[in-house]
């Protein structure tokens, strides 16, 4: 990937055989997190504080009032993120997006959603640290209001420890 930066950057290939190169046929599949509020995760977490608070199995429930209203997605990238220099970003949050809309009803269950972007150029911005996610939660508890953001900044093999 910075092999291919470095051409763009010397005028030595196109952004377009660029893109092709590293956004062409294949690839990455990844399990995106929405927030740490929503999903089984969250009842994991609960159990395990209301077991360390000295509850017993069966003596307590857990009642999540949170009603997600609107869960948005946005890209931010570096000015040194090699997608920044392929070109075309917008294409890339706009996957993003779709994947997230598909998965919708999936990610406000489970708390996360799978994606399949064959950026990989992406991917490797993410892992360095050049490139975030953030996803922006809104909804109710009650009568209140809340407003919730997830930035991802880095990623983990899937099948990795929590």
């Amino acid at each position: 990937m910075a092999e291919v930066a470095r051409l763009v950057q010397q005028g030595s290939i196109a952004e377009s055989q660029a893109r092709q190169s590293v956004r062409g046929d294949t690839s990455v599949v990844a399990q995106v997190r929405v927030s740490p509020l929503i999903g089984p995760r969250f009842a994991l977490a609960v159990r395990e504080a209301a077991r360390a608070a000295g509850a017993t199995a069966g003596a307590w429930q857990l009642q999540n009032p949170l009603e997600i209203d609107a869960l948005t997605l946005e890209l931010e990238l570096s000015a040194e993120a090699i997608s920044t220099l392929v070109g075309d970003t917008q294409q890339l949050a706009d996957a993003l997006r779709a994947a997230l809309e598909r998965q919708r009803e999936t990610a406000l269950a489970t708390g996360s959603f799978q994606v399949a972007l064959s950026a990989k150029d992406l991917w490797c911005d993410i892992a360095q640290g050049r490139a975030s996610v953030v996803m922006h939660v809104t909804g109710r508890a009650g009568r209140s209001t809340f407003m919730a953001q997830t930035r991802i900044t880095g990623v983990e093999p899937l099948g990795a420890a929590p």
